[in-house]
């Protein structure tokens, strides 16, 4: 590599997908397809290599991204992740407010992890936040827009 490619920093048009292990996939399949209006695809996979194969694999697809969601074998530790890390803390879906997503994760057990009543418009803007935990202890910030911020997908 050239010392000027080292300089050079890529440009990432956007993020493709984030990979999270979950306990029971059916459930966890259950949850995303009961409260959100992402999909599922017909594929399993997003990659070809993992270092360790997941037993069961899902692919669901969002607005401007996609989530797959990996049962491993044997027991999963389901110990929570602090809001300061290490590692992956949150998942954070937009949905618009009068969706109500926050309410429907709640209805299909997640737990509330907000302070107060939630969800909060913490800054006058219009974006109400909330977060809460699934049955694995995956932590969701919800922001739901009064108004779209921006044109597109």
């Amino acid at each position: 590599m050239s010392e000027s490619q080292k300089l050079i920093p890529s440009t990432i048009k956007g993020m493709h997908h984030v990979g999270v292990a979950v306990s029971d996939i059916e459930k966890s399949l259950a949850f995303y397809q009961s409260t959100t209006s992402i999909t599922r695809l017909d594929r399993d996979r997003l990659s070809g290599f993992l270092p360790e194969s997941p037993m069961k694999s899902a692919v669901l697809k969002a607005p401007n991204g996609h989530l797959q969601i990996m049962q491993f074998e044997g027991d999963a530790d389901i110990a929570e992740v602090p809001v300061e890390g290490p590692g992956v803390t949150h998942l954070c879906f937009q949905s618009p407010a009068e969706d109500a997503l926050f309410k429907k994760l709640i209805e299909h057990k997640a737990t509330s992890v907000s302070i107060g009543e939630p969800p909060i418009d913490l800054a006058g803007q219009g974006v109400h936040y909330a977060y809460a935990r699934d049955a694995d202890n995956i932590m969701y910030e919800v922001e739901q827009l009064d108004k779209p911020p921006f044109e597109g997908p």
